[in-house]
Formats: C-alpha cells, structure tokens, sequence
C-alpha cells in the first residue's frame, strides 16, 4: 500500500513538472537565409591622404537549428542557444605606393618601389553559436545577446597588378587564389611546381614565379594563419511572426575580437632600413547583416 502510493506521488509529480516545463516552453528553432557581410578595421592612407585601401561586402548564408526555454507560462520571454553553419567574408581593395621583392632560386633579392592595385573576395565558414535573451510583443519578437564562431575555412581569391619604373620598368598581374590555413611560404631555392611562369627582367637579372599564387608568397617565415580560429562578438535582432511558428528575421553581427593575426598580416606600404618586412598592428572584425526564415516550436 505505501509503495504504490509512494508511485502514484512520484507519478504526480512527473506529470506535474511535464506540464510546468510545457508550459513554460522547452522548444526548438530552425532558421536559413542569407548573410551580407564585411570587414572593418583600420586602412592604409596614401601620402596624400586619400584612402589606400577599402573593405566592401560580400554574400553568404547561414542555416542551423536551435533550443529555447521560455521562461514564463505566456512565453513571452526565454532564452535560445542556436548552432550554425555561416559563410561570410568582405572585399578588400588596395590601390596604392607599394613595394615587391624579387627572388630567385640563386638567392637574388632584389628591391623595387612602385604601385600595387590588389583586390581579393576573402571568404570565411565558422561553425557558430549565439546566445539570444528574447521578448515577444504581439508578433514581434526582439532579441540580443552574443555569439563565438570556430573557423571551418578561410580563402580568398583576386588579382594582384604591380608597376614599377625602379630599377627598370615591370608591370606584371597574378591571380590571386589563398587558402589562409593550408597555404606556406614558398622555398624559392626548389624548383616551382607548375609550368604557368611569368619570367620577369629585373637589373639584368630573370625573375619566374607562378601566375597563380598562395596567401603568403611575399613573406619570409609562416607563424601561422592570417585568419584567426576564433570570433566573438555581439548580435540582436527583430523577428516577425507570420504565423504562430513562421517568422521572418533580421539580424545583425557586430565582432568584437581581431579575426586576423597581426605578425602575418603585411604593410604593403612600407619596408624596414634593411628591407625588411614590416607588420600591421592592427584590429580588423566582423560584421554581418542576417535576413532569414525559420520556424520555431
């Protein structure tokens, strides 16, 4: 007798918290759309003032799923924890005083100063996870709260034009296609591995690289990738119930860390007295607008 009314309270309460934590809402959220992203940070200036380099804005999307617990009966107010699959980036140009250094596999280096014009589409992949504080007003919801994002992947692909009087004239382009985390600097003593060479006259002196280069062609040492493995940053946003589960989102992304790492990250401009290469010690991030559809139950 006392063990099956033992059972029938344990049983009572079991369904006593099933209809407390529904009604309080345990849920899940579903969401896809698009990304518009791009990169901001500081540029480099031409000694005239006038901006050398621009960010622009690329495309991607994102889709991913999520849980929420609503913290009251109404379910007005909760909390979500989402994981996405995010593909952002931006646009970098650069149009301005510049320098190359050219080498060759007998161990010539030689100098020239002229102009680079230099634009690349970087694009990014991370595995993300916000956190969002949400209220819902009619069919309104209102978000905010922060995010971190683990890189997947990092690429960038572009044109690179050099043209220089100094010490003769040269005007070359190369294409431009960077995979930030698998590329290394490539050992000019060893013969290259493809036959698209562009040869190149300098102070009497040939010159070959690829038509097509990697991320860090122009530097002297690897000390790892120019995209960082981690972002963080704020994120809020405003959604729109078309029906009880239906919404329509807009969101923005706004980084708060530095997503490339400053002793890879080259001073185009400039090279130290004995040619030496020079870094940027500089804060570049994230930021993202976010439009999507998801539904959420």
């Amino acid at each position: 007798m006392v063990q099956r009314m033992r059972l029938g309270l344990f049983v009572a309460m079991v369904l006593m918290m099933g209809q407390h934590l529904a009604a309080q809402g345990f849920g899940t959220v579903f969401r896809a759309g698009l990304n518009v992203s791009t990169l901001d940070g500081s540029v480099l200036m031409n000694a005239d003032g006038t901006p050398a380099e621009a960010f622009g804005t690329s495309t991607g999307f994102h889709i991913g799923a999520g849980a929420r617990y609503k913290f009251d009966y109404s379910g007005n107010y909760g909390v979500s924890l989402e994981f996405l699959y995010s593909l952002k980036g931006g646009l970098v140009d650069y149009n301005g005083d510049s320098w190359f250094i050219f080498r060759n596999a007998q161990g010539s280096n030689i100098r020239s100063v002229g102009m680079r014009r230099k634009a690349i589409d970087i694009s990014t992949s991370y595995l993300e996870f916000p956190l969002h504080f949400f209220a819902k007003v009619g069919k309104f919801e209102f978000m905010g709260g922060g995010y971190m994002g683990i890189r997947l992947r990092a690429i960038a692909n572009g044109d690179f034009t050099y043209t220089s009087t100094s010490p003769n004239p040269i005007d070359f382009t190369i294409e431009l296609d960077q995979h930030f985390t698998r590329d290394r600097v490539p050992d000019f003593s060893q013969p290259f591995d493809t036959e698209d060479l562009l040869t190149i006259p300098v102070a009497g002196e040939l010159f070959q690289m690829p038509r097509r280069q990697g991320a860090y062609f122009e530097h002297d040492d690897y000390r790892g990738s120019f995209i960082r493995p981690f972002d963080f940053g704020l994120t809020g946003g405003i959604s729109y119930y078309l029906t009880e589960g239906l919404f329509l989102s807009a969101r923005i992304q706004y980084g708060l860390t530095d997503i490339t790492r400053n002793d890879m990250h080259l001073n185009v401009q400039q090279l130290g007295p004995n040619n030496e290469r020079l870094f940027r010690d500089e804060v570049h991030t994230n930021i993202v607008y976010q439009v999507c559809i998801g539904f959420a139950f």
